[in-house]
């Protein structure tokens, strides 16, 4: 599905199905060579998957200068205290680092949008988590650019969260 084989092809591609959104993450993520940068306005269900879990412990375990960053807006630590990506913030908590901040990015990026980014070359951008669609941006550098340019400027006004960094039992 997703394959963008020449890097000068620039194309966007429509996405539907939780399966298929699954998936385009998962090759997303094996799209990474640098960053991967993840916004979501709260822990869902969709992220809860161990595929997606591997693929970001292999991701950050092929080099030390590999991050995974994640911004949320909503704590909703009473519905998710094992959710795998809380997990997987506890126990490589250098590498992966989970922070919350009260607006996410501007437009068109809405509130309630899900959004990776890779290298600052590629984006997925789920635009409606409950009918599961989203939109995957192949080498479309000057959009991933500018969403991982608002990211970065509200990494530092974010917060550590400090419900998700106790280990539960």
């Amino acid at each position: 599905m997703l394959n963008p084989s020449q890097p000068n092809n620039a194309e966007q591609i429509a996405i539907s199905g939780k399966a298929n959104i699954e998936q385009a993450i998962v090759k997303m993520i094996g799209l990474a060579r640098r960053e991967i940068l993840i916004i979501m306005p709260q822990m869902h269900a969709l992220w809860d998957n161990e595929l997606i879990s591997q693929g970001l412990i292999d991701f950050i375990r092929y080099s030390a200068k590999r991050d995974v960053l994640i911004l949320m807006n909503t704590l909703d630590i009473q519905a998710n205290p094992s959710h795998s990506l809380v997990r997987l913030s506890q126990r490589l908590s250098t590498r992966v680092k989970l922070k919350q901040v009260t607006t996410l990015l501007e437009k068109p990026v809405m509130d309630n949008d899900y959004l990776i980014i890779v290298d600052r070359q590629h984006t997925l951008r789920i635009d409606d988590i409950d009918k599961m669609s989203a939109w995957f941006d192949a080498n479309i550098a000057a959009r991933a650019q500018s969403y991982a340019d608002g990211f970065i400027l509200q990494w530092p006004r974010s917060r550590e969260i400090a419900e998700y960094r106790r280990f539960l039992l």
